[in-house]
C-alpha cells in the first residue's frame, strides 16, 4: 500500500506508514483495469476492522514529530467533556436566620466579659453573666450558642478570680491558698 503523505510503498495490510508514521494517509496503490475486474465488490473496510487482534494498532516506537507533515494530517482528539458528579441528595442551603435581639445580648455579654477582665470588674463581669445567660435562654437559633457559653464561662471564671484577689488583699483567706502552685 502506498502512503498518500510520503509515497512510501508499505507492506500489504499495514495500517500505518513505516516511513512517516502516518495512520490516516494510507491509500491503496493505484488499481489497474485487470485488478479491478478480478476484485469482487465488497463492503468498505475501516483501518481498525482490518487489523487482526494480534497486530499492534500503534507503532512500537515513538517517533519524533515530523515537521514536513501538513497540519491537516494530524489526528487531533477532542478533550473529554466534563461530566458533573452525581449526588443522590440535592443540596439546599439553609435559610438565613435574621439577627435578633438575643444575638445582640449574647455579643454584648461576651464583650463585657472580656473587657471586665481588664477594668471595672465588679460592674462588667456580673453584667456580662446576666447578658450571656439571657441570650442563652432566649436564643432562637444555634448560630450563637458557642458565643453565649463562652461569655458565661469567661464571666464566671473572671468573677471568681477577682473575688479571690479581693479576699486575699483583705486578709480573709491566707496567702498560701490564693497563690496556687507557684507560691
Amino acid at each position: 500500500m502506498k502512503c498518500s503523505n510520503c509515497g512510501y510503498d508499505n507492506v500489504a495490510g499495514a495500517n500505518y506508514c513505516t516511513q512517516c508514521n502516518n495512520f490516516l494517509g494510507i491509500e491503496p496503490a493505484a488499481a489497474t483495469p485487470e485488478s479491478e475486474a478480478a476484485a469482487a465488490p465488497e463492503a468498505p473496510v475501516t483501518p481498525e476492522a482490518s487489523v487482526a487482534p494480534s497486530q499492534p494498532t500503534e507503532p512500537a516506537y515513538a517517533a519524533a514529530p515530523s515537521y514536513s507533515r501538513s497540519p491537516a494530517s494530524y489526528n487531533y482528539q477532542q478533550p473529554y467533556s466534563y461530566q458533573q458528579p452525581y449526588y443522590p441528595y440535592s443540596y439546599t442551603p439553609r435559610d438565613k436566620q435574621p439577627f435578633t435581639i438575643t444575638d445582640a445580648y449574647i455579643i454584648i455579654g461576651f464583650v463585657l466579659a472580656i473587657v471586665g477582665i481588664f477594668a471595672y470588674a465588679f460592674i462588667l463581669l456580673p453584667a456580662s453573666i446576666c447578658f450571656s445567660v439571657v441570650g442563652f435562654v432566649k436564643r432562637t437559633n444555634t448560630r450563637t450558642l458557642g458565643l453565649s457559653i463562652a461569655g458565661i464561662v469567661v464571666g464566671v471564671v473572671a468573677c471568681l478570680i477577682k473575688v479571690g484577689m479581693v479576699l486575699n488583699q483583705l486578709g480573709v483567706i491566707p496567702d498560701w491558698l490564693s497563690a496556687g502552685i507557684f507560691w
